[in-house]
């Protein structure tokens, strides 16, 4: 099996292991946040995480922790894919010399521009995963996942065409000038 195919299958691998684990932490701590404000005298929906956990289980079963982990389970595999694969590339791109080790520098634009290409699959499938954990959001909460979305979509092309403003004005193509 090649080196891509290890990374990929590794990470998958990784990945489902992580949701299974974490994603019960994620359905509270999204109910907790959402919950609304309570009204004065009012005591609020969740005491805290344990109630949050108690009820949850109590009104849906074990499954109910679980709520919204189709959308980040069926995009693990592209999550991974995308990382690695722009990450390898940068790799190439910024080496002088095949197997030229990288210096810092040259890491740290590996893996930022491999978290802003995943981050384009990531910050929808967070807000269909957010969307679907909470029974019963109110509008508001609607309105602000849909801005904060749109706000990170532009926040995304911004970081694009910065980097590529970075690349033309540094020629980071020719390994002898910024990165090395």
């Amino acid at each position: 099996m090649g080196d891509v195919a290890k990374d990929l299958s590794a990470g998958t691998i990784g990945g489902v292991a992580q949701l299974v684990v974490g994603h019960p932490f994620d359905t509270i701590k999204v109910k907790l946040q959402s919950q609304p404000t309570p009204l004065p005298g009012q005591l609020p929906r969740y005491s805290g995480a344990i109630d949050a956990v108690k009820q949850t289980v109590a009104a849906e079963g074990p499954r109910g922790l679980y709520k919204g982990m189709g959308a980040p389970l069926a995009t693990v595999a592209a999550f991974n894919a995308v990382l690695f694969t722009v990450r390898g590339q940068m790799e190439t791109l910024l080496r002088s010399h095949p197997g030229a080790t990288l210096t810092v520098n040259q890491q740290v634009i590996c893996g930022a521009g491999a978290g802003i290409a995943v981050s384009f699959l990531a910050c929808p499938t967070e807000l269909i995963k957010c969307r679907s954990e909470v029974i019963d959001y109110d509008l508001t909460v609607m309105v602000l996942l849909h801005f904060l979305y749109i706000l990170s979509i532009n926040l995304y092309i911004y970081c694009f065409f910065f980097l590529l403003k970075l690349f033309i004005d540094f020629d980071l193509f020719d390994n002898n000038n910024f990165f090395s």
